[in-house]
């Protein structure tokens, strides 16, 4: 916390005469809610997926936790007795008034249902206090949507191991180019991890149309073993799958190798 409230003040102290707009793409660097600081996980879980907003003209895009579309929300700048102010409509619980300093790639906000006077979220306020590195541009245009991947294309790329991890484990999923699945999951901690033998299963999986079928054959979990489950791919990137299962609850896996 002392760390944002020293970049608070030199950014108050330093504030260049003209800066550079808040168009681009910001990155949370650190964000303190009610008096306590958030961890990255505790971002991704609570605000924004990817921690990034992107700000175009008047209009600020981000990613909230659970969904995979962005979300957009218009916002206002002004100026108060030379306070830089910013002013967000549409938020979950109504607008959202704000105070803003930035300096280069560097920003923060301080916002709250009312406006903050200062730079601080400190316990029993109920602001927020984030601060933001620039990352890159925001897009000046909407870029043409990509020809859908063929099957083939999409197989080829879920070809390797796949892996999460939650408060209770650590999961691992191997695709192999020849049909065959293999899967383990790693308790972390409590009595799971005393008690509980880790998970080791093995199988085989097939994509079918946009949706992963993976048949359990073997497994030390007795109550694994013929389990037929599928999930639909959404997004598949180079490092980064997110898939739904029949029940609608998403998941998101990263590229272990």
């Amino acid at each position: 916390m002392l760390s944002l409230m020293l970049t608070a003040a030199m950014l108050t102290a330093g504030q260049p005469a003209n800066p550079q707009p808040l168009h681009g793409t910001w990155k949370i660097t650190a964000l303190i809610e009610d008096g306590k600081s958030l961890s990255d996980k505790e971002i991704a879980s609570e605000f924004v997926a990817d921690g990034l907003f992107t700000i175009d003209g008047n209009v600020i895009s981000m990613l909230p936790p659970g969904t995979f579309n962005r979300r957009s929300l218009i916002f206002t700048l002004g100026d108060a007795n030379g306070v830089k102010t910013i002013d967000i409509a549409g938020t979950a619980k109504g607008d959202t008034k704000g105070i803003y300093s930035q300096s280069g790639d560097t920003l923060l906000l301080c916002l709250g249902k009312t406006r903050p006077t200062e730079f601080t979220a400190n316990a029993s306020t109920g602001h927020l206090l984030i601060a933001f590195k620039r990352v890159g541009d925001a897009p000046a245009k909407p870029v043409a949507p990509k020809p859908a991947p063929k099957p083939d294309d999409v197989a080829a790329k879920l070809v390797g191991t796949w892996g999460h991890q939650d408060e209770k484990a650590i999961y691992y999923y191997t695709f192999n180019a020849d049909g065959s699945f293999s899967s383990t999951q790693d308790w972390k901690k409590g009595f799971k991890k005393m008690f509980d033998m880790d998970v080791r299963s093995s199988g085989t999986w097939k994509l079918e149309g946009e949706t992963i079928v993976i048949r359990i054959t073997q497994s030390n979990d007795d109550n694994r073993r013929g389990q037929i489950t599928s999930y639909k791919v959404t997004t598949l990137a180079q490092d980064e799958l997110i898939t739904v299962n029949p029940y609608g609850a998403a998941r998101r896996e990263w590229r272990v190798r």
